[in-house]
């Protein structure tokens, strides 16, 4: 159940990877002139037909639409319970990203690293990240410290043990709302076990907001959707799905749910991401557009979308950046960094700018070796062992008295 565990770290690193590369990328070295690189051509997320048959597909949630007396319409419930004015919206497709040689590479090292975590976390909530969940889902504004973040899961949540951390303390009983959710409140930091009290504190800060709405709150609704988030938040997602509010448009839309994970970021969001001699840059920016596909290799593509010549000269000093990357990696004999430059490019605009970079397979089997390896376990030393060996052998020993 908790934020920090390994459900939401697979979100975290798999949603930011691209953005991670890009600023490992864009690290500046000393300047040095040289011709522009030759970029290979790859295979960046774009629109597709298998795309617009997964998002036909995803239409099964009939939305009403509060006291709007129009016909139902059929949409895609994670679209519905997203906020539409939201300013940052991401999706990861679980199941589909799992099934990939790189998803199956990752996963293979969070599960071998984490493996105790990881039946803990299974044997205390009901909960496998890798095999319940179909789809995660986060929206937010653009706070840069992610304060302002719903995450959501998505798949099937009949065995999820709500009543197991109610008993233990970790979550308060739940309160009813609307037709079929139940929202379950964390409980005041004082007063509770020690393993509620530190949960509390990991979530929260280590204190209640003083507005009951914006405490942090689980949410179930129909055994199929896990949110959290504020209250307020969380029952206003729930509202939209149930129709007692208006679903209003797609935080993300239709066309643009392509690849494994996908969404838009806030300019802040984006600017916290990267370098700082960019941040300031592209913060001026009013979204960013994020794919990410990995058929073999991964491959990432950002749009940035905004005007002014701040952000237009942050897209042009990046591209130089490349430049002079790659002459400083052609020095050092780098072939890894090589290799990931001639897949990376910034291209600038009048209407933003457009990043694409990309992992190769090979170069991610090599890394999930190097740091993926089974770790040996330790003897276990029992304080006193020898010496209460020894004195048992003297025990049994005749005496040289006797």
């Amino acid at each position: 159940m908790r934020r920090s565990s390994i459900s939401l770290i697979l979100v975290g690193l798999l949603a930011v990877l691209g953005f991670w590369v890009a600023s490992w990328l864009f690290a500046t070295p000393e300047p040095v002139p040289v011709a522009a690189p030759v970029v290979k051509k790859t295979r960046f997320p774009r629109p597709n037909a298998k795309a617009t048959a997964r998002a036909v597909a995803r239409r099964t949630h009939v939305v009403r639409g509060g006291e709007d007396e129009r016909e139902p319409v059929k949409r895609d419930p994670l679209m519905v319970a997203f906020r539409p004015d939201a300013q940052t919206a991401l999706v990861m497709e679980t199941r589909e990203l799992l099934d990939t040689p790189a998803g199956q590479l990752i996963t293979n090292c969070l599960a071998r690293d984490q493996t105790e975590a990881l039946d803990r976390m299974v044997e205390a909530t009901g909960l496998n990240p890798f095999e319940d969940v179909d789809r995660w889902g986060m929206f937010g504004d653009d706070a840069a410290d992610n304060s302002d973040v719903v995450v959501i899961a998505e798949g099937d949540f009949t065995e999820m043990k709500f009543d197991d951390a109610v008993e233990s303390g970790q979550l308060m009983a739940a309160d009813s709302y609307g037709d079929y959710a139940e929202i379950f409140a964390l409980p005041e930091p004082s007063g509770t076990e020690p393993a509620a009290g530190e949960f509390h504190a990991e979530m929260t800060g280590g204190a209640k907001p003083p507005d009951p709405s914006l405490e942090m709150v689980y949410g179930r609704w129909s055994d199929t959707m896990v949110l959290m988030g504020t209250r307020a938040e969380v029952e206003a997602s729930i509202d939209r799905l149930e129709g007692r509010a208006e679903p209003g448009g797609s935080a993300i839309p239709e066309h643009e749910a392509y690849g494994e994970v996908y969404g838009l970021l806030g300019g802040n969001k984006l600017a916290a991401m990267m370098p700082p001699q960019f941040r300031e840059g592209l913060a001026s920016a009013d979204s960013a557009k994020f794919h990410l596909d990995a058929p073999d290799d991964v491959f990432f593509r950002t749009d940035v979308v905004g005007s002014g010549s701040e952000l237009r000269e942050t897209g042009e000093a990046m591209a130089e950046t490349l430049v002079q990357l790659r002459i400083a990696a052609e020095a050092l004999g780098n072939e890894d960094l090589l290799d990931l430059l001639d897949l990376a490019s910034v291209a600038p605009s009048d209407e933003g700018l457009s990043v694409e970079t990309a992992i190769p397979l090979d170069m991610l089997q090599k890394h999930m070796a190097e740091h993926c390896k089974p770790r040996p376990k330790k003897p276990r030393r029992v304080e006193g062992l020898h010496s209460l060996r020894r004195l048992e052998r003297r025990q049994l020993e005749p005496s040289a008295d006797r």
